[in-house]
């Protein structure tokens, strides 16, 4: 049971708290080091393991509710299955002493009348499927920009503790505009999926692949420098030597890089130092990589 806890967060936890016959659990999350507290028995709990375990998923939630609530600074809700039951988890942010704190509440909503067994298996299916296309981009089928978002924060929490060598990549297609004004944007959305698609095939084992906006894509590869490297280079070749074939269409293209290696940066100024690298590259002539260190 937690004692000494500090006297606003007591008074905020008595509040929610004092709901707790609505709700089938309340827990109190730190949705970056995914660790959570539970409220059981009238007292507060230490749970093992993270947060994620509830839903029996084994994996971080790709589009984790308390993480955009943390973002956001919102209530936000979210439908998710936990054990085969239905649950509303409403997630709500909490300051205290200039340090959030998000209060998850879960709702059992599968007793409801209005739905039945076979109801619920295809709601299963159905939220599983929206939770995936929320962070996915439409058009390349790789992970958007709210995914690196909601994600971001949490791997660089557990690299750095870690004290493993990690690269935020920035890539961007050259002259893309070009593209679209020249052969048309159908042409262009048939680049951007090839680009997306060879990027997959070159950063095989990496999950941390999306799209960042336009034709800006993101890498984060948790992997020594110089294979983040190689692999970098590898793609700029494929790319390079790659026929873009849209109908009776066939055009070739480049793209430019920017490679950091994380220090002690939070998520966005790692994501900004590595676009300056990518600024460089297209200032100095594009089809090449820079880095903090060399360019290639």
């Amino acid at each position: 049971m937690i004692q000494n806890i500090n006297p606003t967060l007591k008074r905020i936890i008595e509040e929610i708290t004092s709901y707790d016959e609505m709700y089938d659990l309340i827990r109190m999350v730190d949705p970056i080091q995914k660790k959570v507290l539970s409220y059981e028995n009238h007292g507060w709990h230490i749970e093992p393991g993270f947060c994620y375990d509830t839903y029996e998923e084994n994996r971080i939630c790709k589009n984790c509710v308390s993480v955009r609530a943390l973002n956001t600074d919102k209530t936000t809700i979210k439908t998710q299955f936990v054990k085969n039951q239905l649950h509303m988890v409403t997630a709500v942010p909490v300051i205290v002493e200039g340090r959030k704190v998000v209060f998850e509440l879960f709702k059992n909503i599968s007793d409801s009348e209005d739905l039945i067994q076979e109801q619920l298996k295809e709601m299963q299916t159905l939220i599983v499927k929206t939770n995936e296309l929320l962070v996915t981009d439409v058009l390349t089928g790789i992970y958007n920009r709210r995914f690196i978002e909601e994600r971001l924060p949490v791997d660089f929490a557990v690299h750095q503790s870690l004290g493993e060598e990690a690269q935020i990549v920035m890539i961007d297609i050259d002259y893309f505009k070009h593209v679209n004004d020249q052969y048309g944007h159908l042409m262009g959305d048939k680049v951007l999926k090839d680009v997306a698609r060879l990027m997959k095939q070159t950063f095989n084992d990496t999950e941390m692949i999306a799209r960042y906006g336009g034709e800006e894509f993101l890498v984060y590869d948790q992997k020594p420098f110089a294979e983040t490297m190689k692999n970098v280079e590898l793609l700029r070749q494929k790319i390079e030597n790659h026929p873009f074939v849209y109908e009776n269409k066939i055009i070739h293209i480049t793209v430019s890089s920017g490679v950091y290696t994380i220090h002690n940066d939070v998520p966005k100024a790692a994501i900004e130092k590595a676009d300056q690298c990518l600024y460089q590259a297209k200032t100095q002539g594009r089809n090449r990589i820079v880095t903090n260190t060399i360019t290639r």
